[in-house]
């Protein structure tokens, strides 16, 4: 079977196949005949009926990574994550509106930055901030040191 046959078979792309290929449960190709992946239907067919599909990306995927302050100094490289893309996203928009945090990126996985943003927080901002924030993630509060906003 072609990478287009397996893809028609299990109902995804071809660089979907090309994508689970390089995972340990796909089977091996049989041969590479001039660049092209030849492989047993047989094989195939078994890993389809013990292929757990499921759609989206898997949770764990999303990190936000930002630097915050705290106690009169930037604290470097702070994450929130591992979780969904979903929740990435709505968090690192909480985290733009922040007027503590800074150096913001969405990132997949360890290495690749999806979006970033970049702000100044000055003194001049802790009069306007919400003294009690509230976050909008269930099981991730904002940290206990984000809630601490007096000037020294």
């Amino acid at each position: 079977m072609s990478a287009a046959e397996i893809a028609q078979e299990l109902g995804i792309s071809r660089q979907r196949v090309h994508q689970l290929r390089r995972t340990a449960m796909f089977p091996a190709p049989l041969a590479d005949l001039r660049g092209v992946a030849v492989w047993d239907a047989v094989a195939v067919q078994k890993f389809s009926g013990d292929w757990k599909r499921q759609p989206g990306r898997p949770a764990g995927d999303f990190y936000v990574r930002y630097e915050h302050f705290v106690e009169g100094q930037w604290q470097l490289d702070t994450a929130f994550g591992p979780t969904t893309e979903h929740q990435a996203w709505a968090f690192y928009q909480q985290a733009i509106e922040h007027p503590l945090m800074r150096y913001i990126r969405l990132m997949r996985g360890a290495d690749e930055v999806i979006a970033s943003h970049e702000k100044r927080a000055t003194r001049t901002l802790w009069g306007t901030v919400n003294p009690t924030p509230v976050s909008k993630f269930p099981g991730h509060p904002i940290p206990q040191c984000l809630t601490n906003r007096s000037a020294e």
